[in-house]
């Protein structure tokens, strides 16, 4: 199994568990990075999409997907019970840019979870 594979099979599995002991239905952000590599490397869009369809099948959890790079309305992030980001990293990676990590930082400081503490710095 390839590491892309195994990444998707445990981050559905790991999300599967967390849910399960959480019974309200949460919803699942994914965002895909811009392609940036050749066909068959770093398939952000194809990764999400694959993650997704794997997570539907989960009953509690509802998914939106948003592709090719970083969403342009914030409010797409609204209501999340978690948010995946599935893309190149680095200085130039899209929550670094403009003041998206505070905006990331104020959705993990809500909390979503019952039981589960938020995550602090």
């Amino acid at each position: 199994m390839n590491t892309k594979r195994a990444f998707i099979l445990f981050s559905a599995i790991f999300f599967a568990a967390i849910f399960h002991v959480c019974a309200a239905d949460k919803k699942i952000v994914l965002v895909a990075g811009k392609p940036s590599h050749g066909p068959g490397a770093h398939e952000h869009n194809a990764g999400v999409l694959l993650l997704q369809k794997c997570l539907n099948e989960i009953p509690g959890i509802k998914t939106d997907v948003h592709l090719n790079g970083w969403p342009d309305d914030d409010h797409f992030f609204d209501g999340a019970n978690a948010i995946v980001l599935y893309m190149d990293g680095g200085a130039n990676h899209p929550a670094l840019q403009e003041d998206r990590l505070k905006k990331l930082d104020a959705l993990m400081k809500k909390g979503s979870w019952p039981g589960v503490p938020a995550l602090r710095r």
